[in-house]
């Protein structure tokens, strides 16, 4: 197991729905944070299964000890003496008192009504939050988590997405789709032009993915030079390379930049302005992917191939005078 940045509780509820509880608990087995829990938490969630028919209570009784096997540092104890200092719902008191004893930072729950006030430094989130933050965290690793799940299953859902879908959160769900799509070689993008005459202040760009459909994105003049300077340095190495995004933790949203399955000239869709350029990676292969930042701090990541960006450099060097 991966060294984990910060400390989290589940609840008996998020512990209780099959396909969450199997991506939560797989986000901490790839150490994307640290799993805590109490044995009243478990005993509430493992009823609950048992209640509703889901599992027979010998099945419940074997899931809490994989779980516990998996997790040894997870069990939270001796926090009993905290509850009567906690000022959200009496009846889930024990959860915010396990996790103040434990150290953690977030308390995951369906329940947020019940999680209210909450200590100083503890704060609840409900699963599809939690799930969308890790995401954005470390997208490769939580892919990774997914993948992991989907190869050990012989039923469905045991593919990315429907898993995703499968949790009921609709926000992961809808990044899960998203990266998976933009990841796959139907969004490459295959050629750049200039579209119109460059400005001193605008730009244009127009994008040709390869099933041939086409964006444009208008980009500050400014920034082309950086864009540039970037790419020359990584088409001369042909190395990995990642360049931070920024400290704050940004969801990608791909929905400003749409991409027609059949279009033609007249058809060609201005994205948002871009504020920003940056590598966010560089990979030794035949793929680049550069981050296009908006000014409303959403980004775009697109996926270039190498003779793309060789093109670009080209038409860059051509039309705006930069030079190496």
């Amino acid at each position: 197991m991966l060294a984990a940045p910060f400390r989290v509780v589940l609840d008996a509820c998020v512990l209780y729905p099959m396909h969450l509880r199997d991506v939560l608990l797989q986000a901490a087995a790839e150490g994307l944070y640290q799993v805590y829990w109490s044995r009243e938490i478990l005993d509430e969630a493992t009823r609950n299964l048992v209640a509703n028919l889901q599992v027979e209570e010998s099945k419940a009784t074997r899931l809490v000890k994989v779980m516990s096997d998996a997790f040894p540092e997870a069990a939270v104890t001796d926090y009993e003496h905290l509850i009567g200092a906690m000022r959200n719902d009496p009846d889930d008191r024990h959860v915010v008192a396990a996790a103040l004893k434990a150290g953690a930072q977030v308390v995951v729950t369906e329940n947020l009504r019940d999680f209210s006030p909450m200590p100083e430094g503890v704060e609840a989130q409900t699963a599809d939050e939690f799930l969308c933050n890790l995401f954005d965290l470390n997208p490769e690793r939580m892919m990774v988590a997914l993948e992991k799940i989907c190869a050990r299953r012989t039923r469905p859902p045991n593919e990315i997405v429907p898993l995703a879908e499968a949790t009921r959160c609709a926000d992961f769900a809808k990044l899960v789709a998203q990266f998976t799509a933009f990841n796959s070689n139907t969004y490459d993008v295959k050629a750049f032009r200039f579209w119109g005459e460059p400005t001193d202040e605008m730009t244009v760009l127009e994008f040709t993915y390869a099933d041939d459909s086409h964006v444009r994105v208008c980009f500050p003049t400014s920034t082309l030079s950086q864009l540039g300077d970037e790419l020359i340095a990584s088409l001369e190495r042909n190395a990995a390379r990642r360049v931070a995004a920024g400290t704050e933790s940004t969801r990608w949203q791909l929905e400003p930049i749409h991409r027609p399955r059949r279009a033609g000239p007249e058809q060609l869709i201005t994205a948002l302005r871009v504020s920003s350029v940056s590598f966010f990676e560089a990979l030794s292969g035949d793929t680049i992917m550069i981050r296009f930042g908006h000014p409303d701090d959403d980004a775009t990541l697109v996926h270039l191939t190498n003779d793309a960006a060789r093109l670009l450099l080209q038409h860059m060097r051509n039309r705006l005078g930069f030079h190496a």
